[in-house]
């Protein structure tokens, strides 16, 4: 899961122009949810810019039976999230 969420904040940090992200954490209907959210650039999901980082994200989540998914539109940043 840390690992996970770093890649997500590295490209953060690295790629999205952002200037507000934050980490939420909760329980819904008996599933843990973990969320990672930017506000910065976004970017194609289907057309990822070279690099493992995505790639990496799916394979954790799926070790440790947990499903990830990445949303991102152009200017309207991009939310990671993992449910356990």
């Amino acid at each position: 899961i840390v690992l996970l969420f770093k890649e997500a904040m590295s490209n953060t940090l690295k790629h999205a122009f952002a200037t507000d992200a934050y980490l939420r954490f909760s329980v819904e209907n008996g599933r843990a949810r973990i969320e990672w959210r930017d506000n910065g650039i976004g970017f194609d999901t289907n057309k990822p810019k070279g690099g493992n980082g995505l790639q990496n994200m799916q394979s954790r989540a799926k070790r440790i039976n947990g499903q990830v998914r990445i949303e991102s539109n152009a200017d309207d940043g991009t939310r990671v999230t993992l449910e356990l």
